[in-house]
């Protein structure tokens, strides 16, 4: 079973955020800039074979606590990482990714 792991830690003040999608790591300046860069691995472009994968494992580090799961497609792991990020991504954002990628 092919399995993708996404990764993003919340920086502690506004810094860098690091962004993990299988091997490939990147560091954004913004809650919706890492978003992107993991929609566009995904969904995009890039998404080759990280978009065939069997399992999508999601985990988001907030430094006090973290969210993580497992889902399916890409999709439902796009819609759940917008949720784990709702306090960070801007409310026309979240809405639009939320209504893009609903269950």
């Amino acid at each position: 079973m092919k399995t993708t792991t996404i990764k993003i830690t919340v920086p502690k003040s506004p810094a860098a955020w690091a962004v993990s999608i299988g091997v490939s790591r990147y560091k954004k300046k913004s809650a919706a800039s890492a978003y992107a860069v993991v929609e566009k691995n995904l969904k995009g472009k890039k998404a080759g074979s990280l978009g065939t994968s069997n399992v999508y494992k999601v985990f988001v580090n907030y430094g006090n606590g973290d969210n993580s799961g497992e889902y399916a497609t890409s999709r439902e792991a796009l819609w759940a990482l917008a949720c784990f990020l709702e306090d960070f991504l801007t409310p026309d954002l979240l809405a639009e990714k939320l209504r893009k990628y609903e269950r």
